[in-house]
This record gives C-alpha cells, sequence and structure tokens, in this order.
C-alpha cells in the first residue's frame, strides 16, 4: 500500500499504473444520533477502504491511497454537520479525478457510504467526467444499493425504516471501531419516516429527477427513489431507525456481505480485461 502524499513527482511517475487502483474516500462530518461520532460516515467507508487495500494486494495490485475528503453535500440536520453545496462537491472530486488522469491513473474507487442525494448527484456526474476520461470507476454505496440492502430486512429489522445512525450503521460501527461507539441502549425511541412526508416526498421525486435530468446530471431514479427518503427524517432524535437493536454479531455478518460484493465488484473492474465502465 502506498499514499499518494509521501511520494515525490519521480516515484509517482515510475509507478506501474497498469496495476495500481487509487483509493479516494470521501465523506462528511454530521450528527450521527447521540451514539455514533459525527465523522462515522468517514470511519466506514475507510474501513472499507482498508479491506480493499487487503484485497487489491492479494492480488498483486498496488493499492494508491488519496488523502481523505472529508466533506458531503447534503448533510443530515445541516445546522449540526458540514455539509457544501453538491455542485461544489462535484467541482472537487472533477478536479481529483482530473489530476490523477493528468498523472496517468485510470483506475479509481470512491470509497463514500453517505446516503444524501444530492452527495449522490455529485459523485454520479463525476464518475462521468471520469468514464469520459477513460477510467474505470465505482463507488461502494452503489454496491451496497445493489445488494439489496436498503430495500429488505435484516434479522427482523425493516432497513427501509432505517436510514441513518440506526440498527446497521451502529451494528457495523459496534464490531468495526466500537471504542467510538456510546449510550446505544438510550437511543430507544422509534424514529420512523413520516408516511405523510414520504407521501409527499414521492410526488416530489419525479419532478426533482427529470429538472436534474434536464440539467445534464446523470442518475439511477431507483436509488434515487431509495436514498430520497433519508432527506425527510425526524429532526428529532437526531437518527432514523433502531440503533438500540444493534449489535456486532450483527455488524460482522453485514461488514462480511459487504465487502464480499465490493471485493467482486474489485475483481469485475480490474482482475479481469475489460473495457472502462
Amino acid at each position: 500500500m502506498l499514499k499518494i502524499k509521501d511520494l515525490s513527482y519521480d516515484e509517482i511517475d515510475k509507478l506501474d499504473k497498469t496495476k495500481t487502483v487509487v483509493l479516494v474516500t470521501v465523506g462528511p462530518i454530521e450528527v450521527h444520533g447521540t451514539h455514533l461520532p459525527i465523522g462515522n460516515d468517514i470511519l466506514w467507508a475507510e474501513s472499507l477502504r482498508d479491506f480493499a487495500i487487503n484485497f487489491l494486494e492479494r492480488h498483486s495490485l498496488i493499492p494508491l491511497v488519496y488523502p481523505t475528503i472529508p466533506i458531503g453535500a447534503q448533510t443530515l440536520w445541516t445546522e449540526k454537520g458540514f455539509g457544501i453545496g453538491k455542485y461544489t462537491l462535484f467541482k472537487i472530486l472533477k478536479s481529483v479525478i482530473n489530476q490523477l488522469n493528468t498523472l496517468g491513473f485510470n483506475r479509481i474507487i470512491l470509497f463514500n457510504v453517505h446516503g444524501g442525494p444530492d452527495h449522490i448527484i455529485a459523485i454520479k456526474k463525476a464518475k462521468k467526467v471520469a468514464q469520459k476520461l477513460g477510467i474505470t470507476i465505482f463507488s461502494t454505496l452503489e454496491v451496497i444499493v445493489k445488494m439489496g440492502l436498503m430495500e429488505s430486512k435484516f434479522n427482523g429489522v425493516d432497513l427501509r425504516e432505517d436510514l441513518h445512525a440506526g440498527y446497521m450503521e451502529t451494528s457495523i460501527g459496534m464490531y468495526k471501531y466500537p471504542q467510538k461507539v456510546t449510550s446505544v441502549n438510550n437511543n430507544k425511541q422509534i424514529s420512523r419516516i413520516n408516511p405523510l412526508n414520504n407521501l409527499i416526498l414521492k410526488l416530489l421525486l419525479p419532478i426533482r429527477y427529470y429538472l436534474d435530468k434536464i440539467r445534464g446530471i446523470p442518475y439511477d431514479y431507483k436509488i434515487y427513489k431509495v436514498l430520497g427518503k433519508f432527506c425527510v427524517s425526524k429532526p428529532k432524535p437526531l437518527y432514523t431507525g433502531f440503533p438500540y437493536m444493534a449489535n456486532p454479531k450483527d455488524g460482522k455478518i453485514l461488514t462480511q456481505r459487504i465487502e464480499k460484493y465490493i471485493g467482486d465488484e474489485i475483481s469485475k473492474r480490474f482482475l479481469t480485461p475489460t473495457v472502462p465502465i
């Protein structure tokens, strides 16, 4: 594993670009209840990055770590977060991608678990830029969504209602970084999506989708519907879902499933002959 910040220009120039995969982590600082750290999206994404580092090295590829970008668009309850606009985030990611392309890199993984729709729009748009440059790229949240986790039940928990700092995120945190998870048992207030707000959202989503489409923003409408519910979560108790049901055992199972899918995606993209996707 190499860190790009530690290398000289000559060292970067001499890297075998056909075997190098650049790992870029991006995630916001935002409130995650009272039981998870405000940097939870970064901690989780970096844990997935660490898995990818080991996976790539086992397959004789070179993981090149780009410094974590600790920002995100559409953070929950922005007065308690550090969110930026989606176009600002897009410009930052576009700049990073262009710089990496100039240096000769054509394989990138974006490690992201933040589900704010505007955040995902920025990543989708940045991915489109990378594709036009001939770069093979994917983001980890896309993989998680494709798994169907966000539209399923797991051990009796409806993950469709578990959208932010709930059972899944908390379980994974208890497994991956338990020392940073606190007061889970104090969060027993059931926090669900408001049905009326959800109905209004469903009516507005097509309008938002087509306006973005007219503005040239590539987006998957199915993903938009799933992630869009996130924006109508109740502002209190600062989470949506069931964190009090979380446990490290389930966190381990969820982590292993997600890592398997990410490993499969890496194999598909970087270990078999393919054209840029």
